[in-house]
């Protein structure tokens, strides 16, 4: 199947011949994976890795968007700062505090009322579920797909706080087997991580997804 054909049978849960492939990874992690495979551009190492996805990011031209469910005495976002990650390799970042101008513990009590308050939604129409942050409270994968699986494509599951990180290569594709075959079964399912592909793990690590990615077909 071609990159399109697998994305669009994934969203619509059909058949397919492996599971569509994404890229979620900081750009250190970029850089890094384009130097160990002496590759030297982006579209080439996607196409290396076979990641069927390309971003669009078209200049923003709305209407101001809101700040979001943010306190209304959050403080202004900080400048980005930067690390060093346990592996040697500069990570780029921002810590933010939002309650930080919270003057006592009833404001933060009214806060917490307001997140807490039961809000009114029509039907949103979600085909995808994303990330599949499988060390999350309700987000065991067997779980979700028993329960949602047959109105919602899953998105992720390759965990990039212990498995990526602390894990082995053998690790990373025993996990994504295992993403595959509950998440996959049947269609439905995007192999990519839990959120962004951090610094501390290892190009091996990364390699693992999608060398695995691209040979698991789906059952």
């Amino acid at each position: 199947m071609e990159s399109y054909d697998r994305v669009m049978a994934a969203l619509e849960r059909r058949p397919m011949d492996r599971a569509p492939m994404r890229l979620n990874a900081r750009q250190e992690v970029i850089a890094e994976l384009e130097t160990y495979l002496e590759i030297d551009s982006d579209d080439a190492l996607l196409r290396r890795l076979g990641i069927d996805f390309r971003y669009v990011a078209p200049r923003y031209a709305g209407p101001r968007p809101r700040p979001g469910f943010l306190p209304e005495n959050a403080p202004k976002r900080p400048e980005k700062q930067s690390a060093l990650s346990a592996r040697g390799i500069q990570n780029n970042f921002r810590v933010y505090a939002p309650f930080a101008n919270m003057r006592d513990a009833a404001e933060l009590d009214a806060y917490e009322a307001f997140l807490n308050q039961d809000f009114e939604y029509q039907d949103p129409g979600v085909d995808i579920l994303n990330p599949i942050q499988v060390g999350a409270v309700g987000m065991a994968p067997k779980g979700l797909k028993r329960n949602f699986g047959d109105r919602l494509t899953f998105c992720g599951g390759i965990d990039v706080q212990s498995t990526l990180p602390f894990g082995t290569p053998e690790d990373v594709r025993h996990e994504v087997l295992d993403r595959i075959a509950v998440l996959g079964k049947g269609g439905g399912y995007i192999l990519d991580s839990t959120n962004f592909i951090q610094p501390d793990t290892s190009p091996e690590n990364v390699m693992a997804i999608f060398d695995t990615g691209r040979e698991a077909a789906i059952s």
